[in-house]
């Protein structure tokens, strides 16, 4: 089938053919620094050690042979003459971001300009499960949305909201503030067995669901009520039920998802399976595997007349992070959702502030923030995860906050 639709496209040709200009003048040293050849490990594959490379710089090598590999690698993609053209581009991309950075790296020699990054924080582009998607696709991926309009009187609402009103948490309350001392420099709760794995959530807004299940996940195994590193929850049941009628795709926000869950608990993923698609809510859930007693959520936005914003720095988020564990954040991903980004420290002060895309804070280092995305363990580092510079609010990524609260009745 690949061998069809590359002579349809007419692109059944070597790389220097087919890539106008493809420079044949950078040194191994410049593309390792900004191009991982290695193949990853598909979402599929248990994590088995991939030993396939595609170098992208090699004129000679033929385009069909890229294809047919990327295929081998990401059996569960779809084949297809948009998905063959999506790789096609990205390649391109990846080329003229390696170009970029040599031309860079000449202009700061030219300057004598001697700082530089350290070589495990650059970032490095390389093929992903994501690499043969549209750009509108990874659009769809991003789920954020603004709070709504709080309404003009609030003892209108409902019997339930005022119930959820009176329960939920602001950074102003007691149970929501850390009592630590000091902070280390360092903290990754992936280090205390306290993460479960990267998922990934397909072409669906849902990473709002993804964030929240996430957080609670590594609360009950900080809080052992679970010893279990796979403990998986039902994604799906808030996609069907947090966010209104069959419009969980389409995006939510923190304040629906923890409120749902405070409510009406979760089921695990084996009894309510991950879709990627909106789909009727059903009434209840059972069994009900995992419950909050409460949560806070702390943000600069607000969801009701009577919520406290607060602005959030960095040694807040860090307090939280390190005293009640994992964190339900959100960003603005546009510059992040790069289909191909394999590792480094996103740095751009271009990002805009205003958030659309859930993920969940699980660490720090004294130059970043370390972060669990949903889009599948072959994208990024580590399986699944990026990092964020710190100090800078870069992407938003100090707007809010929220974590789920368990009493203290192990199970």
């Amino acid at each position: 089938m690949i061998d069809t639709l590359i002579n349809v496209l007419q692109m059944n040709k070597s790389l220097g053919e087919l890539i106008d200009n493809l420079p044949n003048n950078l040194s191994m040293d410049t593309i390792n620094d900004c191009f991982e050849s290695q193949l990853p490990d598909d979402d599929d594959m248990n994590n088995s050690s991939s030993t396939n490379e595609m170098n992208i710089f090699d004129g000679n090598m033929n385009f069909g042979s890229i294809v047919e590999s990327y295929y081998k690698t990401f059996s569960q993609n779809s084949i297809s003459i948009e998905s063959i053209m999506n790789l096609f581009n990205s390649m391109r991309q990846m080329i003229d971001y390696c170009r970029q950075q040599q031309n860079d790296n000449q202009t700061k020699l030219a300057g004598r300009n001697s700082t530089n990054m350290n070589k495990k924080n650059r970032i490095r582009y390389g093929f992903t499960s994501l690499s043969d998607k549209s750009d509108t696709y990874v659009r769809g991926m991003l789920g954020v949305l603004p709070p709504p309009p709080p309404p003009a009187n609030e003892s209108q609402s409902s019997s339930s909201s005022s119930k959820r009103r009176e329960k939920r948490l602001t950074g102003n309350d007691q149970q929501c503030q850390p009592s630590l001392r000091s902070l280390p420099d360092s903290f990754d709760w992936r280090d205390h067995q306290a993460v479960t794995p990267a998922k990934n959530q397909g072409q669906c807004g849902s990473c709002w669901t993804f964030a929240t299940a996430g957080s609670i996940e590594s609360a009950y195994l900080i809080k052992n009520r679970t010893t279990n590193q796979q403990f998986d929850l039902s994604e799906q049941q808030m996609v069907d039920c947090a966010s209104g009628p069959r419009s969980g795709c389409q995006g939510g926000t923190s304040y629906q998802a923890f409120n749902y869950v405070k409510d009406n608990g979760l089921t695990s993923e084996q009894y309510e399976p991950y879709r990627a698609r909106d789909s009727f809510c059903f009434p209840y859930f059972d069994p009900v595997i995992a419950e909050i007693d409460n949560y806070c959520l702390r943000s600069r936005q607000r969801y009701t007349r009577s919520f406290q914003t607060e602005q959030l720095n960095d040694d807040d988020i860090q307090r939280a992070l390190v005293a009640f564990g994992p964190l339900y954040t959100a960003i603005n991903a546009d510059p992040i959702s790069t289909k191909n980004y394999r590792s480094g420290i996103f740095n751009d002060s271009s990002c805009p502030e205003q958030i659309n895309h859930a993920v969940l804070l699980v660490g720090y280092t004294p130059d970043a923030w370390i972060i669990k995305n949903s889009w599948g363990k072959s994208w990024g580092e580590q399986h699944g995860y990026f990092r964020l510079a710190r100090g800078f609010n870069r992407c938003g990524i100090n707007t809010e906050i929220a974590y789920p609260l368990l009493n203290n009745n192990d199970k």
